[in-house]
């Protein structure tokens, strides 16, 4: 609830910074000594986040399928490559 209340304070600067504020905040309204755990403020936040960002779920199998076909790996040893590469410790020069 505290995330969603003070969401742009949250995104417009670094969560330590914004963590303080809030604190300073609440203490003001309330009147009583409040304190926000870090990882718990962090817990929501991401929480938040990743509630926002919407990922298609019909288009998720089929680029996953996509980027692992086009991506073709080549191990080949040394004595495996072709001509192109000089022997080992032979080089080039000119």
């Amino acid at each position: 609830m505290i995330v969603k209340i003070y969401s742009e304070m949250i995104e417009s600067m670094p969560l330590t910074i914004a963590s303080e504020l809030i604190q300073e905040e609440l203490r003001k309204e309330s009147e009583a000594n409040l304190v926000l755990n870090y990882f718990s403020l962090v817990h929501a936040v991401y929480r938040l986040k990743k509630k926002v960002i919407v990922k298609p779920e019909a288009n998720s199998d089929s680029t996953r399928k996509a980027n692992s076909s086009s991506q073709k790996w080549n191990f080949k040893d040394a004595n495996e490559e072709g001509s192109s590469q000089a022997a080992p410790g032979k080089f080039k020069v000119g």
